[in-house]
Formats: structure tokens, sequence, C-alpha cells
């Protein structure tokens, strides 16, 4: 790309910002885009995805990538700053982390431009300021931030094992469950940063904290709570993700809810880690029958539909949670954790057309609502 790239003159552009890759197209999530692409334009926006390192801050131009529906691909061009930011960039460092939140900041006081919706703190942050909701009360396992081998200690003398997991972590990367056997020894097993699985056996308690302080851990902040039986009947770790959106009045709406099944008796159920999905509905029916089933689903639609006002009193405004929860063998529901950008994966793969293309459309349609109600409607 050039100075030469003509400006493409559509009246109202929708930036979607990337952590740039290695690569002939450098961003991942294509198909994904491809359908935001085309949702946008049956609204009038037109959308490229770019990165905050093709920003010329000066000119207020930017280098990015659109679809080209002619030639099916995605063509590199020159776009004005846009009048809409769709954050979908997932720093892989701190370093990088802190560039993305200055680089966000920077967009957000630029005249003309707003950012739809800003990322979460880490985990630990989350969880406090729900743990204060009386709507969410007794939905929240125990959490609290790994001080040192004597937290660690602690934990597993008074329950036998314990889960940890990264602060700020994500795809089910870096989560251990460490317990005790019944045969004295300890065992830690889960999935590894590269979402290896790994499974260790020791024969002390000293030579499993020393492993975790300084190979697992290793100085970065880390999260300990509780191990819950998560499980089908087969053994199978489950979890279920609802999505909550901003529809196109700007309201907060209940998209949907998918199960993510992962192996037989592995601790994470992430797609990313080789998971499934399927309608949580279904799942819940043949773990805990229907009357049990229909419980839970509603106590999860309640509390998802808790969740984003109580963050936004204290975080600013959001565009679209996906919400974690766990259903112990009791039927008891649990919130696991939060993700303010969540992924698809779980919803397209259902054979749900309504929560499949709402999943995917409910940005474009809240980015409308914003340009009409906020912006004034067109790029100038």
């Amino acid at each position: 790309m050039n100075d030469r790239d003509a400006i493409a003159p559509e009246p109202a552009y929708l930036g979607i910002l990337v952590c740039p890759k290695a690569g002939p197209l450098p961003f991942g999530s294509r198909a994904f885009y491809r359908r935001l692409a085309t949702a946008g334009r049956s609204l009038g926006l037109a959308v490229y995805v770019f990165a905050l390192e093709w920003v010329d801050w000066r000119r207020r131009l930017v280098r990015g990538y659109a679809f080209d529906d002619a030639g099916a691909r995605w063509t590199p061009g020159a776009f004005p700053l846009p009048r809409l930011v769709y954050d979908r960039a997932f720093p892989r460092t701190k370093e990088q982390l802190m560039r993305l939140r200055a680089g966000v900041a920077r967009l957000a006081a630029q005249p003309g431009v707003s950012v739809l919706g800003r990322g979460l703190g880490g985990k630990l942050d989350v969880y406090r300021l729900l743990r204060a909701e009386p709507k969410l009360e007794g939905l929240l396992p125990s959490t609290e931030p790994y001080a040192g081998p004597a937290s660690l200690a602690r934990w597993l003398r008074e329950r036998g094992d314990v889960v940890v997991k990264p602060q700020g972590g994500t795809h089910g990367k870096g989560v251990f469950r460490l317990r005790k056997t019944t045969l004295g020894a300890y065992e830690a097993r889960g999935r590894t940063a590269s979402n290896g699985s790994l499974a260790l056996r020791f024969a002390s308690l000293d030579s499993l904290l020393r492993w975790a302080d300084a190979r697992l851990i290793d100085g970065r902040p880390f999260l300990l709570q509780p191990y819950l039986e998560l499980t089908t009947r087969e053994g199978a770790p489950f979890d279920v993700r609802a999505l909550v959106q901003k529809n196109g009045e700007g309201r907060w709406t209940f998209t949907g809810a998918a199960a993510r099944i992962g192996a037989i008796g592995g601790l994470t159920s992430n797609l990313h880690g080789g998971g499934t999905s399927r309608p949580a509905a279904d799942v819940l029916r043949e773990r805990f029958g229907a009357a049990k089933a229909e419980r839970a689903l509603r106590r999860i639609e309640r509390a998802a539909s808790a969740i984003p006002p109580v963050l936004e009193r204290s975080h600013g405004p959001l565009l679209e949670l996906g919400i974690d929860f766990g259903v112990d063998a009791g039927g008891r529901v649990w919130v696991l954790e939060v993700n303010s950008k969540p992924g698809r994966t779980s919803f397209t793969r259902l054979d749900d057309d309504h929560v499949g293309i709402a999943a995917v459309t409910s940005p474009i349609r809240y980015a409308r609502y914003v340009l009409d109600r906020q912006l004034g409607g067109q790029n100038k």
C-alpha cells in the first residue's frame, strides 16, 4: 500500500482494530470479518480491518484491508480514520497490551471517532466488581491472587486441590489443576502457554510448589480458585458460553447460549484446546434432566443480563460480553469468566441460524445506532 491508493468514497467507515500478524494477509479471523463487512454494507457502513501501526495520525489516514465481493478477496487501500472502531485486537504481551490501550485512547480522543467498547481489565478486577453485586450473590467461586508458594500450600491443605489460571489469559492457556492424590503424592494437570496438554506428578508438596512458582507462574499474575466438578455424565469438562450484545436500539440483549465440551478427563472445554460446541439446552438436559436444565438456563440468562450494567458502571460503555458459566453436579450455576472480546465459533457451529446470525450482525446494528444517534450519521 502507498499514498497513491485511492480513498474509498463510502460515507461511513467502521474500522476493525486488530493486532497484525505475519503473512500475506496480516490478520486472522478473516471469515468473521468478511461477514461483518457484508452486514455493514447492508446498513450503509464501509468496513475495513486495520492495526494501530498502520495509522498516519498527522494526515488522519489509515492503511487497511477491505473485502472485495466481486473478487472474493481482501484488498489493501487507504482510508480516512474510521468514525467507529470495533476493537478485536488481542495483544500477546504486556508491552503490546500497554501500546494497545494507549492507541485506543488516542483513537477515542480523535474528533468524530467513537470506540464501540473498551476491553475489560484483568480477571481479578472483574471478579471484585461482580462480587459486590447482590444480584450475583452465590454465583462466583472464591478467587484470590497468587501470593507465593505459601498461598498455594494453604489452598491445597484446606481443599486438597486448586485451580490456578493467568489473570490475563485466554483460550484456556496456562490453566492447571493442582491436587493431592489418594497415595499422598501431588499432581498437576492442565494446558501449557502454547495450549498443549500437560500432566506431571510430584513426590512431595515442596516439589510441586517449586515447580508451580518457578515454571508455571514464573513471576506473572495468577489467580487461585477452587476446583469445580463441571463435567458431563461421561466425564468431559463443559461450560456454557452466554453471549450478550447491544442491539440496534442500544439495549443489551441475550443472544444465546452454547455449551463447549472438552476431552474426557481434561480440564478445560475451550474450543482452541480441541473442544466442541452444542446447544446449551441439549447438553444440560442430558446431564441434569429437563426440569433442572430449565432452571439452570433461566439462572444463566438472568445472571448474564445482570452483569453488563454492573461492569459498565465502573468500566464505561461496552459492546458485547461472552460470559462463561459452569454448572456443577448438583445443578448449581457458577460465573467462571467474563470476556469483552468474545469469539463467535461456539455459536456459528450451532444448527441455529438465528443465534449465529445475531452473534455476527449485532455489533454492526449497534454501530449503525451509534453513528445515527451520537455522531450525526455521515463521515465529514
